[in-house]
């Protein structure tokens, strides 16, 4: 049993980062305990039946998928209803245990398997939390007619543990992807630039908006995955700027990137900390959040946000949207056509429903919403 273990593990502890290994894992079961197939399943409860959530095969159950799928790994599979037999508190389960044996539900699903060359079973379940659960299921040949015996039984019991510890790991590494992947997401929505770079200025992320800014700056740039400043003054205040340590008297830098026009780039820099906390594996890793800002470039605003937030009517909000953007009330009225003075009434109808005194505070809740902040939707 041990040897088999030894083979086992190594596989198996592999798999929460790269689940294409269960292949492997279940092909060393199948030929350490003789058994024609092997299948891991998560099944997650749906009212009085289980439904399969992820499934990793063996390289025959792979290569007969379609045959599997249509006689067993279905609907009509007796094992999935929970109306059907008697569950019993086992993590070592063949079906004797909970159908009888002449029950017509066992004779179904023991047809079913006859028809892909599949007899007996043995699985191994645990749950893994509220309405889900872990199920690992080997057959043996339907011409081997032996039953799987104590032996087989020690070796599941010994695996148990470990791929509980398997499952927790790979729970929570999927748990930290799908953080990092809806993080990217909304950082990607942020109108401001973010980099994550290291005090080398290596690039590791950056979000959509510094992707647009800087593909559009004639200043600043990524040359090889580093930032780069094309004048010799921006390069020195860059460095600077990424020199300073996590938890220097100064938390913080700004600094301009290029000329004070609208091309000019405003920079932040905030060392980080967090990634060299006492006790993590590896060298630490003190990154910097770079925030960039073109101070010069239109702030596009979506009417329809204006109208849901200030409760403005179509015509109001293409105003209010217009001003965001740097338009005069004069400007705007010539591009739609509509006389000055109907652009001035439209003005303080919007003034008046966001309570706004005079159109320098109007811009300021304009350019201080939420919607300011990030970038217009897609149509």
């Amino acid at each position: 049993m041990g040897t088999n273990l030894d083979r086992l593990l190594p596989g198996l502890y592999a798999t929460p980062e790269d689940a294409d290994r269960w292949i492997g894992v279940l092909d060393t079961l199948c030929a350490d305990m003789s058994v024609r197939n092997a299948a891991a399943q998560i099944l997650e409860r749906d009212g009085d039946r289980l439904r399969p959530v992820w499934t990793a095969r063996d390289s025959y159950s792979l290569a007969h998928a379609e045959l599997h799928d249509r006689h067993v790994n279905n609907e009509d599979n007796p094992r999935l209803d929970l109306r059907l037999g008697a569950w019993r508190p086992k993590n070592i389960v063949r079906d004797g245990d909970r159908f009888e044996s002449r029950s017509p539900h066992f004779a179904r699903l023991r047809a079913g398997l006859a028809a892909i060359g599949l007899g007996r079973s043995i699985c191994v379940t645990f749950e893994l939390g509220p309405e889900r659960s872990f199920s690992l299921i080997m057959h043996k040949s339907l011409a081997d007619g032996r039953d799987f015996d104590a032996a087989d039984e020690g070796l599941l019991e010994g695996l148990l543990p470990h791929l509980r510890q398997a499952m927790r790991l790979a729970a929570a590494i999927d748990e930290a992807r799908l953080r990092t992947d809806a993080l990217e997401q909304a950082f990607d929505l942020v109108r401001t630039g973010l980099i994550l770079c290291d005090a080398a200025g290596n690039v590791h992320w950056m979000n959509r908006s510094a992707e647009q800014v800087m593909s559009g700056s004639p200043f600043l740039k990524l040359r090889g995955g580093k930032l780069s400043c094309l004048r010799t003054a921006d390069a020195a205040a860059l460095r600077s700027m990424l020199g300073v340590a996590p938890g220097a008297d100064v938390s913080r830098h700004v600094s301009v990137i290029g000329d004070a026009d609208e091309d000019a780039l405003q920079i932040l820099c905030a060392p980080m900390d967090g990634t060299s906390r006492p006790g993590r594996p590896g060298p630490p890793r003190a990154l910097r959040a770079i925030f960039l800002s073109r101070p010069g470039a239109q702030l596009p605003i979506d009417p329809e946000d204006l109208m849901r937030l200030f409760s403005l009517s179509p015509a109001e909000a293409r105003l209010a949207a217009a001003l965001a953007a740097g338009v005069s009330v004069s400007s705007y009225s010539q591009s739609r056509g509509i006389s000055v003075g109907t652009a001035r009434i439209q003005l303080k109808q919007v003034l008046a429903k966001t309570q706004a005194p005079k159109q320098a505070e109007l811009m300021r809740q304009l350019c201080g919403s939420v919607i300011a902040q990030t970038l217009p939707r897609l149509h």
